[in-house]
């Protein structure tokens, strides 16, 4: 188990917000939205104002689009950023339960089934299905901040967890006795590692962007 390489949750958060943000402002800039979307027939003043939302989750301010409501939205203008704080823990959220609570004597790893590739793309195409036919992104946000998490955590560096099960339906063994035991290493690592240090700093600053 590589704990050299973990980024803990300031990190992972307020990376992932800042990625998701940049993106969406790219987007938004080489396809920035038109009213030409909202159907002729519409009085003009929903031509004007073509959705509004106070959802705190959407920092542009407009929420997703419903399905039929003569409105297509770009996905840039539909991010919850919400969903892309657990997005960008879930990997976590799944496996450390699972491997170092629930069956540590089996995996004593904290990087298992969701922090496979597998599992990111699963969530991917299940949510880009949703986005087309529903119109909802929730789970395609997910998808996204999970392949974040997998990137913040050099997971190309451990093939068998990432590409499982093309190396074998088992996982490598971390060495883990407990959460507790992994908690101790990721810590004795932060300590001695500035560039953890300084990954929490940064994704703390990010959030504190959001939220101010």
């Amino acid at each position: 188990e590589c704990v050299c390489l973990t980024v803990l949750l300031l990190a992972h958060v307020g990376l992932t917000l800042g990625i998701a943000e940049l993106l969406s402002l790219t987007m938004l800039k080489k396809r920035p939205f038109s009213t030409r979307s909202v159907p002729e027939n519409r009085p003009s003043s929903a031509r004007a104002n073509p959705v509004k939302t106070d959802n705190p989750g959407h920092r542009n301010g407009i929420g997703p689009s419903a399905r039929g409501g003569g409105v297509r939205l770009p996905l840039a203008r539909q991010i919850d950023y919400r969903w892309v704080m657990v997005g960008s823990l879930l990997p976590d959220l799944v496996d450390k339960p699972l491997g170092l609570l629930l069956l540590v004597n089996l995996f004593g790893s904290a990087r298992i089934v969701a922090h496979s590739l597998l599992f990111t793309l699963v969530l991917g195409i299940s949510g880009w299905y949703l986005y087309h036919r529903f119109g909802k992104t929730q789970v395609l946000t997910l998808a996204f901040g999970s392949l974040v998490h997998l990137l913040l955590d050099q997971m190309w560096r451990q093939p068998p967890s990432l590409l499982w099960p093309l190396y074998g339906w088992s996982f490598p063994r971390g060495g883990f006795v407990s959460f507790g035991d992994w908690l101790a290493r990721v810590l004795r690592i932060w300590e001695a590692s500035p560039g953890v240090l300084i990954s929490e700093v940064l994704g703390g600053l990010i959030i504190a962007g959001f939220v101010l």
